[in-house]
């Protein structure tokens, strides 16, 4: 008897997932017996959300994007999905490659800026039909963005680098710039960051 409840193959499975770190029994088999990933999904929905790649979301909102007939979310998740291809395809190296999460920032962060240099564009042309697009893009496009921060945490964090640095004259820009976009990379509009600097250094002559 005892031979025959060692050998059954759900406590070897059960042995194994135990050891698996970060998997409990029950987490992984439940109360009820084996749970499938798809209804662990359903058990903890928000973990799930919250452990999704980037990919695997912007697959989720192009779903229910095409269910409420949403064209300006289709659009645009259509085209960040291919921008993040053709990324892939870049990084390629005599195979697949796959994105870090900084790779996948830095693309959301491309289409984003050339959401906003377009939209400047047209505004200054007088196109608000063409303008009108690119900022409901750029809209979507912040949905997969750090939240951005605000002129007054931008100063904070800018006042903070020059004082640390010492920096005295805008003739310190270059320092103050290069340590300022490294801490506030896709954080805050490059722009913001430049424009904070610049008057924050004038008023340190």
């Amino acid at each position: 008897m005892c031979a025959l409840r060692g050998s059954f193959p759900g406590r070897r499975v059960r042995n194994k997932v135990s050891q698996l770190p970060g998997i409990s029994e029950v987490s992984f088999f439940g109360h009820g017996g084996y749970l499938s990933p798809e209804k662990l999904r359903k058990k903890n929905p928000k973990n799930h959300q919250d452990a999704m790649s980037l990919k695997e979301k912007l697959a989720e909102d192009l779903k229910a994007a095409m269910r409420a007939k949403d064209a300006v979310r289709l659009r645009t998740i259509r085209s960040l999905r291919a921008a993040l291809m053709e990324r892939e395809i870049a990084e390629r190296q005599g195979g697949e490659a796959t994105l870090t999460e900084e790779q996948e920032l830095a693309v959301v962060q491309k289409q984003a800026k050339q959401r906003r240099d377009a939209l400047e564009q047209y505004e200054q042309a007088g196109r608000e039909d063409l303008a009108a697009k690119e900022r409901e893009e750029l809209e979507v496009l912040k949905e997969y963005l750090p939240r951005q921060l605000g002129e007054d945490e931008v100063r904070t964090v800018v006042a903070r680098i020059v004082a640390e640095t010492g920096a005295a004259s805008p003739r310190d820009m270059g320092k103050v710039m290069g340590l300022a976009m490294k801490e506030l990379r896709g954080k805050a509009d490059g722009r913001m960051v430049q424009a904070v600097a610049r008057e924050l250094l004038s008023e340190s002559e």
